[in-house]
């Protein structure tokens, strides 16, 4: 087989997975146990703002879900994730430094959720990096660290992190890594 072709297998068994994943959050839309108003793929929803403009962020997004409403101003939560899956690399674990787009683009979705939603403090938002590859132990070390807060004794690790996300305000990167969350093989 040569290598464009295998490539191409790689890449769709990928996107088979990308499929199944939403299929299957999608059929939460029926059940009358949920609030589950809006599933997007590829993207945020464009009902986001009254503009129809998504933007910040939203080529991370491969899996948007939308509690209450679609609408930031009206949701009562939202989840973006993205996925990342693997036929080759399943068993190499990866770094925290293999997060820096994620990371980036995440925070940009982070910040306009803040601008958008009519209660910031009450409206649940969490940002999943959802993969079948296992995370090097220092990525849920330096996770836990950033959530308790003990990162900020170690303030290189801590300058680092503020980088991937593009950002220097303590305050709002430790409220972004409170609802980031990380599920690799190892959970």
């Amino acid at each position: 087989m040569s290598n464009d072709s295998e490539s191409v297998r790689y890449s769709r068994q990928g996107d088979q997975f990308h499929y199944t994943w939403a299929a299957r959050r999608c059929l939460l839309l029926i059940s009358p146990a949920t609030d589950l108003k809006c599933v997007t793929i590829e993207g945020a929803s464009p009902k986001e703002t009254l503009s129809g403009h998504t933007g910040a962020g939203d080529e991370i997004i491969d899996v948007g879900e939308y509690y209450g409403s679609e609408n930031l101003s009206e949701c009562t939560k939202v989840d973006y994730c993205q996925l990342k899956y693997t036929t080759v690399r399943t068993l190499d674990p990866w770094t925290f430094s293999e997060l820096k787009k994620t990371l980036s683009g995440f925070f940009k979705r982070y910040l306009r959720f803040q601008e958008e939603a009519q209660n910031a403090e009450l409206q649940l938002v969490s940002f999943r990096y959802i993969t079948n590859r296992p995370a090097k132990d220092s990525v849920h070390e330096t996770i836990n660290n950033i959530r308790d807060r003990t990162i900020l004794k170690n303030k290189a690790a801590w300058e680092r992190a503020k980088k991937y996300l593009g950002t220097s305000d303590d305050s709002e990167a430790l409220h972004f890594f409170d609802r980031f969350i990380v599920e690799d093989s190892t959970d």
